[in-house]
């Protein structure tokens, strides 16, 4: 009788440990949970070998945030966790990042430490295409921007961008030239001491804006300016932008120079 007892509570024992075990590894749900970690929605703005320049893609946080991080030790796959590779990723994708969960403060920011990047379907190339369009506004009246140290950059009316992208185009096109770059209106700028407002004079660098007109969902309007001076400005005007199997390009309706 003794002996049946201690079987019992031996038996009564293994069943609390297994249960307390099933609790410990399940969610609510039923399914194992996640390890330690957060994710990060993010939109990929370049690629540079295994380092991809990214942003905030949650509309809800409403971040600014530019990120750049390598991600050759990520597990990297597409939504239905079939196997990619970096060569995969390309600008304009919307991935969810699982990473260490803690942000490094340098600009761009970094990650600590990728884990996975997850695929999740591919959005607008914005980015690129306003830095192709202005390389091209940069060739033009080429004296306008020669010996200067500083590109401003006025995105206050650019109205398809978000304001992760603003930031990532401003620091795109710097890194591309080699030089510093601010961003503000004209006033603002020549409140700042970069412009001289009364002789109409930007003497260090130069202005580049964009303007956006109307938008639709697969073509848009916009004019940009180059501006140095008063005298020294070049102009696309009456631009139209057109999205044709995903890439975006663009027509100049007029050129014009002061």
């Amino acid at each position: 009788m003794k002996r049946y007892l201690l079987m019992m509570l031996m038996v009564f024992a293994l069943a609390l440990g297994l249960s307390a075990c099933a609790n410990d590894s399940a969610d609510p749900s039923g399914g194992l949970q996640q390890p330690d970690g957060e994710i990060y929605y993010a939109k990929i703005i370049a690629v540079d070998g295994d380092t991809i320049t990214f942003v905030n893609a949650d509309e809800m946080a409403g971040s600014a945030d530019l990120l750049r991080n390598s991600v050759a030790d990520a597990l990297i796959t597409d939504s239905e966790h079939n196997a990619l590779t970096v060569a995969d990723l390309a600008p304009g994708m919307l991935v969810e990042i699982g990473f260490g969960g803690q942000i490094m403060e340098s600009y761009p920011a970094q990650l600590d430490v990728i884990d996975t990047v997850m695929v999740m379907g591919q959005g607008d190339d914005l980015v690129g295409f306003y830095l192709d369009m202005l390389n091209d506004l940069w060739e033009v009246d080429p004296a306008l921007n020669s010996d200067i140290s500083v590109i401003a950059f006025d995105l206050s009316a650019t109205g398809n961008l978000s304001a992760a992208e603003k930031s990532a185009l401003v620091w795109l096109m710097g890194e591309d030239k080699g030089l510093e770059t601010v961003t503000g209106t004209f006033d603002e700028l020549a409140e700042a001491g970069y412009i001289d407002a009364e002789n109409l004079l930007f003497e260090d660098g130069i202005l580049l804006s964009i303007v956006t007109g109307e938008i639709n969902e697969d073509s848009f309007h916009f004019d940009a300016e180059k501006w140095a001076s008063g005298l020294g400005a070049y102009f696309f005007m009456d631009c139209t932008a057109v999205n044709e199997d995903g890439e975006w390009t663009y027509t100049v309706g007029a050129e014009a120079i002061s």
